[in-house]
């Protein structure tokens, strides 16, 4: 695992590095000179891992940890670049679930000790070793970006099974093959009640009381648009949304929207949103990713738009500058739109960040890497190039998505420990959603345990909302077919937009709302206003809209049968009428 191949060779000198005590909140750096030893010019990637300390029936640990990277720029024969790679500990703690190293405490982690930093061509060549100590062991007892709380979301949660429940084993590096899994058994294969009985369960797991709340106002007279949230002057481009979610003028807003809009609004979100003209939010159109604009039914459906390299070449540049340029040039496709219809691309169902845990994945080819850093560190940079030019991504699909087959039935069950999915499933997703700043989100097929990711309180609040200060919209993959994608179950779980395109799909009894109901459809309309006013649906304002010219011909030709009909009609009844005339005549 590591950089490729190339075309010329490199030396590299390794400096002292900038400490070597592990603090928590600290982060060590070295600088490495890389010297072309060739005779073609070309670019070479320093990579940096790390070990820490493993005991024995404590905490399990790979040995080694990709913790930085950096790649060099174009070095000619003969002459050097000097690069500086970062390691923070904070990606390389532990997540003990279940206190395996004894000492009352379950979450990310540092054990005291010896700890090797690693400055490596890939993960098995080191060029130079940098001993690390670590005197007391560290706690990330919260988030270290936000201080929200981080405590076991899927182990030891009452009335729901462990996200590991149906593991047989757990691999160790001590016993690898007496811990290697066994093939399930008939009575494993067949499952309990009680497994059925929760895979079946739409509930939500959304603890919240709305008893206490007020119903919130609707259909309030209109005091605020959403292009007055706009400065008076065009900012210079950032991945930085403009307007902020916390911004006190979105009350006005929301009080504002009419109920029927609010629904149809999250309940039609396949490709596209629906336009609120009363408060100013246009239509915006959407596309398939991650290699560019596309549809994943049908390429003309797309018109005038790129397809690029798949991910898992985008990756092995591991070059970060190379994919956030990558992005602005999707923006700007983005900007341009799409050729047929003359609309701009305010969205992209990308990058995709799982994990490649197989070579046989089903979305391999849109994932970027086996590794979650590498992964998240290019999709935070294709993120932050995208929203640089207005376009939202949503990053997908979230998350320990890795299988298409039968995905549609009733949602695959993923069964992983809370520390893989911290440590790897998860991270891709942290390190792009706080690198990139995303605005955007998209949510899997699958279950983590027996509970499907897009309705998932503990995921989508919890998690990603919660401990990582995500705001803005999560959308559900594709809703049209599969009915265990329950829309009441996801809006309360945190979701905010439902990717279908039948009423089947739809959460729309409005007649019939709770204010829990009321509640939830609030802010999840707010997710979807906030990303789009900070999007390029807000370039130009919109004055009204024309009618499809598809159902434009739809109505001339209905009213051009219609006329045929009666036509056909008229020389019938003439017809028969001429006929009888000629038979009573002759008669």
């Amino acid at each position: 695992f590591g950089y490729g191949l190339s075309y010329t060779t490199f030396e590299w000198e390794a400096g002292e590095p900038s400490d070597t005590v592990i603090t928590k909140d600290g982060t060590i750096s070295v600088d490495v000179t890389v010297t072309n030893t060739g005779s073609v010019a070309g670019k070479d990637v320093v990579q940096l891992y790390a070990t820490a300390p493993y005991i024995d029936g404590q905490i399990e640990k790979p040995y080694k940890v990709l913790v930085g990277f950096a790649k060099t720029d174009v070095i000619e024969p003969g002459a050097s670049d000097t690069v500086t790679v970062e390691f923070d500990p904070y990606d390389l703690a532990s997540y003990d679930y279940r206190d395996a190293n004894a000492n009352g405490f379950s979450g990310y982690e540092l054990d005291a000790g010896e700890y090797t930093l690693h400055v490596a061509r890939n993960a098995h060549e080191t060029a130079a070793e940098i001993a690390l100590t670590l005197d007391e062991g560290v706690r990330y007892d919260t988030d270290p970006d936000t201080g929200v709380a981080v405590v076991n979301r899927y182990t030891g949660v009452e009335g729901v099974m462990d996200s590991d429940a149906q593991l047989s084993t757990v691999l160790s590096r001590m016993d690898w093959e007496g811990t290697w899994p066994d093939a399930p058994t008939d009575e494993e294969r067949a499952g309990s009640a009680t497994l059925y009985a929760e895979i079946e369960d739409i509930t939500t797991n959304n603890p919240t009381d709305y008893s206490t709340y007020e119903w919130p106002m609707f259909g309030a007279q209109v005091s605020t648009t959403l292009r007055d949230l706009l400065p008076e002057t065009t900012p210079e481009q950032s991945a930085s949304p403009i307007i902020s979610y916390d911004d006190e003028r979105w009350d006005a807003i929301l009080d504002a929207c009419l109920e029927t809009d609010m629904i149809d609004l999250i309940n039609n979100g396949a490709y596209h949103t629906l336009p609120m003209e009363n408060i100013g939010m246009p239509a915006t159109l959407h596309g398939d990713g991650p290699v560019g604009f596309t549809n994943f039914m049908n390429r003309e459906q797309v018109s005038g738009t790129c397809q690029y390299v798949c991910e898992p070449v985008m990756a092995a540049t591991w070059n970060v500058e190379l994919l956030e340029e990558l992005g602005r040039v999707i923006g700007e496709e983005g900007i341009f739109g799409d050729t047929a219809s003359g609309s701009p691309y305010s969205s992209i169902y990308a990058p995709g960040v799982n994990i490649h845990r197989s070579p046989f994945g089903g979305r391999n080819q849109e994932y970027f890497s086996e590794d979650p850093y590498l992964s998240g560190i290019l999709g935070g940079a294709e993120i932050r190039g995208c929203q640089e030019k207005g376009v939202v991504c949503m990053v997908k699909h979230f998350v320990a998505n890795e299988q298409e087959t039968h995905r549609s039935i009733g949602g695959n069950l993923s069964w992983l420990t809370e520390q893989s999915l911290r440590e790897i499933y998860l991270k891709a997703f942290e390190l792009a959603v706080k690198t990139g700043e995303s605005r955007g989100l998209m949510t899997s097929f699958n279950r983590i345990g027996t509970r499907w990711t897009g309705g998932d309180y503990r995921l989508l609040v919890d998690i990603l909302r919660g401990e990582w200060g995500f705001n803005g919209t999560v959308i559900c993959d594709f809703n049209t077919i599969p009915q265990y994608m329950n829309p009441r179950q996801m809006f309360y779980g945190g979701g905010s937009l439902d990717l279908a395109t039948l009423t089947t799909s739809m959460w729309t009894d409005c007649d019939t709302f709770e204010t829990g109901d009321a509640t939830v459809l609030r802010r999840a309309v707010k997710d979807v206003l906030y990303s789009f006013v900070n999007s390029n649906a807000m370039n130009a304002e919109v004055v009204g809209y024309n009618m499809a010219t598809w159902r434009v011909m739809m109505y001339v030709a209905d009213a051009a049968l219609a006329v045929i009909i009666v036509l056909w009609g008229v020389l019938v009844y003439r017809s028969v009428r001429k006929r009888r005339k000629k038979e009573a005549a002759a008669q």
